[in-house]
């Protein structure tokens, strides 16, 4: 709430280590896990393969395919805007007016790996999203975006021919 300042920003690298967004508290994930979850559900759903599931490596010898996943990046920048006018700023979000935005960008590389350990398919999502929001709009969806980019990502590689054709081999 500097005077003449109009907004103040935080950037986050590890948003689920953050304690301060524009509109929620804390972001919970474990990234590994999660991330690694997530995807399963979602290629299961899909019917990428007939099974599809989440472990921690201990099954890895029973698969025919096993998909890594590297996170490059999760990265949160929200800015909390004041106009320029102090503390006397946030009461023109009474009116309507955008009290902050915020901006998830996601980096997360896939590669799937035969019964050899060969890999026969990579793919490197890389999805950003942001919103702008208001006392009366969009409060609670800060981190909204790592889902809607993982999403994306893996919709877009779902559809992939180069994953068909890698999966058919077999």
């Amino acid at each position: 709430m500097i005077p003449l300042m109009p907004c103040g920003w935080m950037t986050y690298q590890r948003p689920e280590s953050s304690t301060m967004f524009y509109s929620i508290a804390s972001f919970e994930m474990n990234a590994k896990e999660d991330l690694a979850k997530a995807i399963a559900d979602h290629w299961q759903a899909a019917g990428v393969a007939k099974t599809v599931f989440f472990d921690y490596g201990g099954l890895k010898d029973t698969a025919d395919y096993v998909l890594s996943t590297r996170l490059n990046q999760l990265k949160y920048k929200g800015y909390l805007i004041s106009y320029g006018l102090s503390v006397e700023g946030p009461l023109l979000w009474f009116f309507g007016f955008p009290g902050g935005h915020s901006r998830v960008d996601l980096d997360l590389a896939l590669d799937l790996q035969d019964k050899a350990g060969k890999s026969v398919w990579q793919k490197r999502i890389s999805e950003e999203w942001s919103v702008t929001q208001g006392l009366y709009y969009n409060m609670g969806r800060d981190m909204e975006g790592a889902a809607l980019c993982l999403r994306r990502g893996l919709d877009a590689a779902i559809s992939d021919p180069a994953l068909q054709n890698a999966l058919s081999k077999r």
